[in-house]
């Protein structure tokens, strides 16, 4: 993509030579001494963190990274503050929820990929250059919000504009111009890509994200399957399929950048765990309940707007809110601002694998 800093396919081949060859070694060297002596010294030449930063860049590697973004744990903020595996790095005193429940990614998933929270210095330089478009309803708003506060040093003047109710929205700072839409259908959303095809101008990165309005005001889930379908359509009449699945076999984005392509990497938001009895309408209480949102989501799943069998790689919501817990809400439906941070940390390194570059460290 146009605006990520971030390097290209250059050690893929290398890698997975790397890898065939230490494997067979391995199954040689017994049987050849002299070889397995010269083994030993080139092994002790890759440290763990080399070894994981290149096997997340391999094909195996990107697709078992991509699995593994959301596998967080979450905990209260009851530890010892020297305890830097749990630090938050962009903490809101406005939000009183983000001061006492912290999460991280589970030990042995960033073991494997080295997942890292992204500070604002690092976030900033990734994004440098870009152009980052998120559409939705509430949730989407919050979710920028997030990306705000690892961008900004302070977010309390962009508040009173951003969430004016039921506007559009647009900022640009540090080279980084970021806009939401608000379209609180799957149909808005499909306008947006007509009308950003006929500018013939895409975002870098695209994050959308439907489901609540439609559950509340439509509630037919056959009619959000079929939005669905005719979002998918349009997004394949502009980016062709074969663009999405010509160079990987599993369909993920993890090679494609908008430098090569012109394809923005695109998302799909899912909507939050919602907690009935707590949502603050009787409306909301009747019709959200569990299970509606399961029925929405299996045809979210079964629509193939998902990959591996579609264009947009999922941003697991309701995980990430289900696990923090229905402490992190107060009003069953929007959660608190440690919430989105983590979708925030999961979408930067979901780009990092994207463009194939490890977190810093």
């Amino acid at each position: 993509m146009a605006g990520l800093h971030l390097t290209r396919n250059r050690l893929l081949f290398f890698s997975v030579a790397l890898f065939i060859t230490l494997a067979v070694s391995v199954h040689v060297a017994p049987y050849f001494p002299s070889f397995s002596s010269l083994l030993i010294p080139l092994k002790s030449q890759w440290s763990i963190s080399g070894i994981r930063e290149t096997f997340a860049k391999s094909i195996g590697g990107q697709t078992l990274c991509v699995s593994l973004l959301h596998d967080i744990a979450w905990k209260d903020d009851n530890f010892n503050s020297e305890d830097e595996d749990y630090n938050v790095s962009n903490r809101s005193l406005s939000d009183p929820c983000v001061l006492n429940r912290l999460w991280l990614w589970n030990k042995n998933s960033s073991a494997i990929c080295g997942f890292q929270k992204v500070n604002r210095t690092d976030t900033s330089q990734l994004l440098r250059g870009s152009w980052i478009m998120i559409a939705g309803d509430s949730q989407a708003r919050l979710l920028l919000l997030a990306l705000l506060d690892h961008i900004l040093l302070s977010t309390e003047f962009v508040r009173e504009d951003l969430f004016k109710r039921h506007s559009d929205y647009s900022i640009q700072r540090h080279n980084i111009k970021l806009d939401f839409i608000w379209a609180p259908y799957v149909s808005n959303l499909t306008s947006l890509i007509v009308k950003l095809r006929h500018n013939r101008s895409y975002p870098d990165v695209l994050i959308m994200g439907d489901g609540l309005w439609d559950m509340l005001h439509v509630t037919n889930a056959s009619d959000y399957l079929e939005s669905l379908l005719d979002l998918q359509r349009v997004v394949y009449s502009i980016f062709p399929i074969s663009s999405y699945f010509n160079l990987l076999p599993s369909g993920t984005f993890a090679a494609r950048t908008a430098s090569n392509s012109g394809i923005p990497q695109m998302f799909w938001m899912n909507v939050p765990k919602l907690v009935s009895p707590i949502l603050n309408t009787a409306e909301k209480r009747e019709k959200l309940t569990n299970k509606l949102c399961k029925l929405y989501d299996e045809q979210l799943r079964s629509s193939k707007v998902l990959q591996p069998k579609g264009p947009l790689m999922l941003l697991n919501l309701n995980e990430i809110s289900n696990g923090c817990g229905v402490k992190c809400t107060s009003d069953g439906m929007h959660y608190c601002n440690v919430v989105y941070d983590a979708m925030v940390q999961v979408l930067l390194n979901a780009l990092l694998i994207a463009t194939e570059q490890a977190p810093s460290r």
